[in-house]
């Protein structure tokens, strides 16, 4: 039989162990500014999504949107990859998304966030 009821104390343990709990694989988290500008990043996907659709799914945008920053603007995510492990000194290498890459330099966010509305603008236009 399977017990339905849980104390109130264990909800709040079992709770608060998620909450706190590190993340165990060992990437740093992005500082709060970073965080707040990847939840309007994903507003701004939202709000366009019957726009963007055209365009492809949301991992097909950003794919696209990384490309567009390697390819024209010269951003080598290797070495930004490099210079992250580096600075959190992340011996064992753990991987790293490219967005998570973004959000550590505000050049690279102001970058992707234009991209992203000259991607939006131009599947408007479609």
């Amino acid at each position: 039989m399977i017990e339905k009821y849980r104390p109130k104390e264990e909800k709040e343990i079992r709770h608060n162990r998620e909450k706190y709990h590190p993340d165990k694989s060992g990437v740093p988290e992005a500082d709060k500014e970073a965080k707040m500008w990847c939840g309007r990043m994903t507003a701004m996907m939202k709000e366009n999504k019957d726009y963007l659709m055209k365009v492809g799914p949301a991992g097909v945008v950003m794919r696209k949107i990384y490309t567009k920053m390697r390819n024209v603007y010269g951003i080598v995510f290797e070495q930004e990859l490099k210079e992250f492990y580096d600075k959190y000194n992340l011996i064992d290498k753990p991987d790293v998304s490219k967005m998570r890459l973004v959000q550590e330099k505000e050049q690279l966010m102001s970058l992707y966030q234009s991209i992203l509305a000259d991607v939006i603008t131009e599947a408007k236009l479609k």
